[in-house]
């Protein structure tokens, strides 16, 4: 009995971050009761320029981590942002922009989640820019 309860300890002791880190990520994927995502992601259009399109996409991407991570009035400024862009793509472009930067500040509880988000908010202000420079649009501070 004792040689067996110190096989199961010995295989949690190594197994030990790695069954952590599973068991959060488990648990993290699974849906959260009476929480309905009232809004559709936003979806690029056909005639969109492409630059924008990953622009668009990554927003969304972003504002679904935010969601995901009770972060709803954040998520609902970078979808609206998102879909003025669908509308006036000019307009669009400076709404992301400054929606972005003041997003950039927002600290997720997960560190993994916060990396994540991170690299897809310098993702869309690259593409912004991009796509900025290509319609020779000026700076707005």
């Amino acid at each position: 009995m004792l040689a067996g309860l110190l096989i199961v300890t010995g295989i949690l002791v190594i197994a030990g971050p790695n069954l952590k880190r599973k068991l959060q990520l488990r648990r993290r994927r699974l849906p959260r009761p009476g929480r309905a995502r009232a809004n559709k992601p936003t979806q690029p259009t056909a005639e969109m320029h492409p630059t924008m399109a990953k622009a668009v996409k990554t927003a969304e991407r972003a504002a679904a981590l935010l969601a995901d991570n009770r972060q709803e009035r954040n998520a609902a400024t970078l979808r609206q942002a998102a879909e003025r862009a669908l509308v006036r793509e000019a307009e669009g472009i400076y709404a992301l922009q400054a929606a972005l930067r003041r997003l950039r500040s927002v600290q997720l509880s997960d560190p993994d989640d916060q990396r994540l988000f991170v690299g897809l908010v310098r993702q869309a202000l690259v593409h912004l820019s991009d796509r900025a420079e290509q319609l020779e649009l000026l700076p707005r501070h």
